[in-house]
């Protein structure tokens, strides 16, 4: 089950919205950790994506799909990473709309499984920019991260199976 913690209200008090989800996955917090930290893995549960290449251990470039069939490419850099624990990151400066995020792994209730909680915050887009923020992050923040981490979830629970029905890649993840 995913869900969905909320928007918080005092994130957009400075122009920028903020998303929480979470989510229990049967699997060990050091392998989901792994999994997320293999940031090439990315484009296979997030259907905007088309790449994430690492260019440094805590620098990657990513190109999504744009609202009118363009590219859009932005640079993010890890700020913060605890291992098994934590992956904190942020778009390196220049890159419109701004955007920072959190992955955290943590003991699920009752100890079964891990919790994994994604937290993304963005700039609240200017009319010019809203095509590529709805095309990003959907035009339900909420609904389409809770819908991300479903697609995390099939694919991790599975071992590493294929993603979707027209998707051949397979992920390493046993």
């Amino acid at each position: 089950m995913v869900t969905t913690l909320n928007i918080f209200p005092e994130a957009q008090s400075n122009h920028s919205i903020k998303v929480v989800c979470a989510c229990t996955m049967e699997c060990p917090a050091e392998r989901l950790f792994a999994f997320w930290r293999q940031l090439e893995n990315m484009p296979r549960v997030l259907p905007s994506l088309i790449s994430v290449q690492q260019v440094t251990r805590t620098e990657s470039h990513w190109v999504a799909k744009g609202p009118r069939e363009e590219y859009i490419e932005w640079d993010v850099e890890i700020v913060h990473e605890v291992p098994g624990q934590l992956i904190a990151w942020c778009t390196k400066e220049g890159f419109e709309p701004a955007h920072a995020g959190a992955v955290r792994f943590g003991p699920a209730a009752q100890g079964e499984g891990t919790e994994v909680t994604v937290s993304l915050e963005y700039d609240e887009p200017d009319e010019d920019m809203e095509p590529v923020v709805t095309r990003l992050f959907g035009s339900e923040p909420g609904a389409q991260l809770a819908d991300d981490l479903r697609r995390v979830k099939a694919m991790v629970e599975a071992g590493g199976n294929r993603v979707g029905a027209g998707d051949r890649r397979v992920v390493a993840f046993r």
